[in-house]
């Protein structure tokens, strides 16, 4: 989908100026179905100095979107031809430079955009619109086989992950947003931890030999709870959670390293994701702390079982190395991760603007924009693979970042070629429903104006054309086979 160009006067805007058609290619003319998220005006400005530019990229990033709670702020502010603009434009995401020039381009003043940002849904890139079961079992398994036991924690953790998250998402409320991240956790908890037990008791049933001890039991409940602990923050909607677990990661292992302890990765893990949910750098290491403190010390659990009152003085090695690991990956986490994501971003953005110049005026095929994108992947994520692994990083990650970015490619112009006056038809009219959609939901609950009954009806319209065009399209592509 495009956004609608500067070209239009606002002042006399009808309904046609309200319709969206897919994003044209400026080179090619051949539609592509996404907006681009780090378009902006200033995007030719020079480079920053280096220790500028580095500090910039370790800043968050927000995602602008009009959705139906913005239209139903804004309606009764702007009229009815400005109304029509920002209904265009609902759920198309903007970086915040991206948005703001946007608007300025459609004749807004400073004060219409301080409103628009006002009523828009904001959000950190990286986040999602909802968190994800599918991550939260991948993650959860993963961690939990490398961490938290082998096979058992493999199951805890992927049952643990996807059912915390499945009933986070179905217990979330919009009074409380924390109500779904704490229930996924909980969630992610109880089924892990109960089914580390269960595994381990099955495994012993299966292969014979002895009754599992109650320290073994133990052992296999806290590992699986702290594996579908994991799992759950992995699938969280927010990046921070998911950057302040990957950060709780690393410095588990460090804390792993000095205590011996093989939990502490685990709790690292958790105290890093639950320390990130925070919006304050003091937040975060007061919550990643407490929650790593907590993890650390039920990791020791099984020495003071087995030790009794000697073991006290691991539970609190273990609590206090859980607290510094989780507080400094709340912190550390995020700002890693953001700096990369924005890195990558940044390079992905460059390297497509001076490509599309390089290749203005030539065609290439398929295979050489295939090989092309598999070259800026290796170029992207083999020094990123040196840096945390050597030279067998260096070539994981190059081979992973060609992979990546090469079937991306692929899937791109394979997808580019096959689309047809059918499918340019019926994205017009998806997003013509979209639109329609959006503004109803705003009008819930609300008394209709003239402004909104117009409106309504010029959205009507441009769903009704968009109808006859599809149907249109769909009969001549009968008469042409």
């Amino acid at each position: 989908m495009r956004i609608l160009t500067s070209n239009n006067n606002v002042g006399t805007i009808k309904t046609d100026d309200i319709k969206l058609t897919p994003q044209k290619s400026i080179n090619t003319g051949e539609p592509v179905d996404k907006v681009e998220l780090n378009e902006h005006a200033g995007s030719g400005e020079k480079f920053l100095s280096l220790g500028k530019k580095v500090l910039d990229y370790a800043k968050p990033k927000y995602i602008y979107k009009i959705n139906a709670s913005s239209l139903k702020s804004l309606r009764e502010q702007l009229p009815v031809d400005k109304l029509k603009i920002a209904a265009s434009l609902v759920n198309i995401p903007f970086l915040e430079e991206g948005f703001t020039s946007t608007l300025t381009n459609f004749g807004f003043s400073k004060e219409e955009i301080a409103l628009f940002q006002q009523c828009a849904h904001v959000s950190e890139l990286g986040d999602t619109p909802s968190s994800s079961p599918t991550s939260a079992a991948m993650s959860g398994g993963i961690e939990g086989f490398l961490f938290g036991g082998g096979p058992v924690g493999l199951v805890a953790g992927a049952i643990g992950g996807y059912g915390g998250t499945k009933i986070g998402e179905a217990r979330k409320s919009e009074d409380n947003p924390l109500s779904g991240d704490l229930n996924s956790l909980i969630g992610g908890t109880a089924i892990g931890a109960g089914t580390g037990v269960a595994v381990t008791l099955a495994m012993g049933a299966l292969f014979g030999g002895a009754v599992a001890s109650a320290t073994t039991l133990t052992t296999a409940a806290i590992l699986g709870g702290l594996s579908g602990a994991s799992g759950s923050l992995s699938g969280n909607a927010f990046t921070s959670v998911k950057d302040g677990m990957s950060g709780g990661v690393m410095t588990g292992l460090v804390a792993q390293a000095l205590t011996g302890n093989s939990g502490m990765v685990l709790a690292g893990a958790v105290g890093g994701g639950v320390g990130g949910r925070a919006a304050t750098t003091a937040g975060k290491l007061i919550l990643g702390g407490g929650a790593g403190a907590a993890t650390g010390a039920l990791t020791a659990i099984p020495a003071v079982m087995m030790l009794g009152t000697a073991g006290l003085p691991i539970m609190g090695i273990s609590a206090a190395a859980g607290a510094i690991s989780g507080a400094s990956g709340a912190v550390i986490g995020p700002v890693m991760r953001r700096t990369i994501r924005n890195i990558t971003m940044d390079i992905n953005h460059k390297v497509d603007a001076k490509m599309d110049k390089a290749l203005e005026g030539r065609k290439i095929g398929t295979l050489g924009k295939t090989a092309a994108g598999a070259g800026m992947g290796i170029v992207m994520f083999a020094p990123i693979g040196l840096i945390f692994g050597g030279a067998t990083g260096a070539a994981i990650g190059a081979g992973a970042g060609a992979l990546l970015f090469g079937g991306k490619t692929l899937y791109k112009e394979l997808k580019k070629k096959n689309m047809t006056d059918v499918d340019i038809k019926k994205m017009e009219l998806d997003r013509s429903k979209e639109m329609l959609n959006t503004y109803e939901e705003a009008l819930v609950g609300q008394t209709l104006t003239d402004q909104d009954i117009a409106l309504m009806k010029d959205m009507r319209s441009l769903v009704t054309s968009a109808e006859q065009d599809y149907e249109e399209a769909r009969k001549n592509a009968e008469v042409k086979k």
